[in-house]
């Protein structure tokens, strides 16, 4: 585990997978699995582009094309056609470098909101940063709940305001500790 042994509330795969305490197990939020015929042909069509793999998250898909740039565009429509056809229901996501496939409901506005309706986070003004358009249904959500949205990086819709880098994230995340320490000690 990456934080071990740090257990943390969580949320994957847009929202389709949540981790409400850090006692709780993850559960999948009631949303179902790519079908196999989907990922068979999600495969196929990732085969005709050189460079370009799948990771298999269950709840969704990742096409990854950071490795043929240049098959971008030819690659969201064939993604798109093939999906469209064996799957209407199934949405394709535009990220950085990465088309995922999934559920439309499934998104990171809803685990926000699902995280805010439980202790510890209930009553609390929540604040979301992110750097992709995947997290703009996250921006919404903190936004509708009275909270802060930042992007990472440019400028992405609904944020509040820009960090420039990871860095300045961690940086003023760690400024907060710093001053909440501070506030205790006094």
């Amino acid at each position: 585990m990456l934080f071990a042994p740090l257990r943390l509330p969580a949320s994957g795969i847009h929202g389709a997978q949540l981790r409400r305490t850090p006692e709780h197990p993850i559960s999948d939020a009631g949303f179902p699995d790519i079908p196999p015929s989907v990922e068979k042909i999600v495969e196929d069509v990732a085969a005709r582009h050189a460079g370009v793999f799948v990771e298999h998250k269950g709840k969704a898909l990742a096409v990854h094309w950071r490795a043929a740039q240049d098959r971008e565009h030819a690659l969201w429509d064939e993604l798109g056609a093939a999906v469209e056809r064996m799957e209407p229901e199934l949405v394709i996501l535009r990220g950085h470098c990465v088309f995922e496939v999934k559920s439309p409901s499934s998104t990171k506005g809803e685990a926000v909101r699902d995280f805010m309706e439980t202790e510890p986070f209930a009553g609390r003004i929540p604040i979301f940063i992110g750097d992709d358009v995947t997290d703009i249904a996250g921006f919404a959500a903190v936004k509708a709940l009275g909270g802060h949205a930042f992007s990472v990086g440019r400028k992405l819709e609904g944020a509040d305001a820009v960090f420039k880098s990871p860095a300045e994230v961690r940086a003023w995340l760690g400024g907060l500790i710093a001053t909440r320490q501070e506030a205790r000690r006094a």
